[in-house]
């Protein structure tokens, strides 16, 4: 039905279920970004339940580097939000 893929596949669905999963306190097992030495620094990974912001001057690379992370990730099936402000 309609409510279930909405509910399941939009993003307030799944906003729905992040707030969930933290007011749960459900955690599950972090999400590799591909780097190894990144991994190890981040004790494992990326964790859904969090938020991570970026930020350094101008023309570094961030876009790029998490470009290439977002695309791992999104490559083993999971979920990706990429949010760039300008």
């Amino acid at each position: 039905m309609i409510s279930d893929y909405l509910t399941n596949f939009s993003l307030q669905g799944k906003l729905e279920g992040f707030n969930r999963s933290v007011a749960c306190k459900k955690f599950s097992p972090p999400i590799s970004t591909g780097f190894k030495s990144l991994d190890t620094a981040l004790s494992g990974g990326l964790y859904n339940n969090n938020l991570i912001v970026i930020g350094a001057v101008p023309s570094l690379g961030k876009t790029a580097f998490l470009l290439q992370i977002t695309d791992y990730i999104a490559k083993n099936n999971h979920d990706v939000l990429f949010v760039l402000l300008k």
